[in-house]
């Protein structure tokens, strides 16, 4: 029996960026390698040496959830290389959101930059999601 979780991956914009996410059966999210390298600017094969440094163990110590996952990418998405057989190497989307904060904790611009983004969309959808959009219009004619 494989331990190879099948995924999809989807390209989200967000701001300025196009994320790749990895969605399996069970709607878990998945963050390949090569994704983590294209959205963090990392050289090709640095996302495994990051993922694995000692002062990303230490920030997070026992509750560090990057624990190296075999996906096979089942789709063939436009402007993503997927090797031949479509194995590549992920984590949990947990373990890429502990990764993105200790790189903005190491003053990575693109890491802060979507931490930017991301506060900024957190908010507008607090604001925006539970209003009644009816009695906003009627609230700001009168």
């Amino acid at each position: 029996m494989s331990n190879t979780i099948n995924i999809r991956l989807e390209s989200v914009q967000y701001g300025s960026y196009c994320l790749w996410m990895g969605l399996d059966a069970q709607r878990n999210l998945y963050m390949t390698y090569p994704a983590i390298e294209a959205i963090l600017n990392y050289e090709e094969n640095l996302a495994r040496k990051k993922i694995g440094s000692k002062k990303l163990k230490d920030l997070y110590q026992e509750q560090l959830k990057v624990g190296k996952k075999s996906v096979r990418i089942v789709n063939k998405p436009s402007g993503f290389s997927v090797p031949k057989n479509g194995q590549v190497a992920a984590i949990a989307y947990e373990g890429f959101l502990q990764l993105l904060n200790f790189e903005v904790i190491q003053q990575n611009p693109v890491a802060i930059n979507l931490v930017v983004a991301g506060l900024g969309d957190s908010l507008r959808s607090l604001v925006v999601c539970p209003i009644n959009f009816e009695g906003l219009d009627k609230s700001l004619k009168a």
